[in-house]
């Protein structure tokens, strides 16, 4: 039968280390070749690095909680939004803000591009500006796609903007859901100018 192994260590036993106290009662062993301030350091940056690991851990805890709320305050922003009016040649349409618009704008880029995609929902507020300030540029009709947000839409419309920011020029393209009676904003995708 094997008796469990009681050493230490690479089979030195507790009585055939030497170790240090510190003032504050913690035990440290000094491993063959160190000195006493050597064992203490490394013992201590193993402290200090765990610190600092669970310390970042920490922020980027906080970090992701403060986005999620940042994203849950810009969807129901876009949500809120006052609808828009906005010309097709000679006539005049509205375009709602809905649940679809705020999905569509804020939780994936979809055709925005990186910088885009960050810069609108960072600056959300001057959406409706830039919507009411796009121009008409082509229809298309629907499909025939499945899903919630294609349900009931017969057209499809599509609004064209350029936009000069300290971040660079973007193109912006307004697309918008007609329904019939109703019109809904869906996507607004923006795109950084290539220089």
């Amino acid at each position: 039968m094997f008796e469990k192994d009681k050493n230490l260590m690479n089979g030195a036993g507790e009585q055939d280390l030497d170790w240090i106290t510190t003032e504050n009662g913690v035990h440290i062993p000094i491993k063959g070749g160190q000195t006493k301030k050597e064992a203490i350091s490394s013992h201590f940056s193993k402290i200090e690095n765990k610190e600092k690991i669970d310390a970042v851990q920490h922020l980027i805890t906080t970090l992701k909680s403060i986005k999620k709320k940042k994203i849950k305050d810009i969807h129901e922003y876009i949500k809120n939004l006052e609808p828009i009016s906005l010309k097709i040649n000679d006539n005049e349409i509205v375009a709602e803000f809905d649940k679809f618009t705020a999905d569509k704008n804020v939780y994936k880029p979809g055709n925005s591009d990186y910088e885009g995609f960050n810069y609108k929902l960072e600056n959300i507020k001057e959406l409706p500006q830039i919507i009411k300030n796009s121009n008409y540029s082509h229809s298309k009709s629907e499909l025939g796609k499945t899903t919630r947000q294609h349900k009931g839409v017969k057209q499809w419309h599509y609004f064209i903007n350029q936009i000069n920011t300290d971040k660079g020029t973007f193109n912006v393209t307004i697309n918008i859901r007609d329904k019939g009676n109703n019109q809904f904003v869906y996507e607004v995708a923006f795109k950084k100018k290539k220089t």
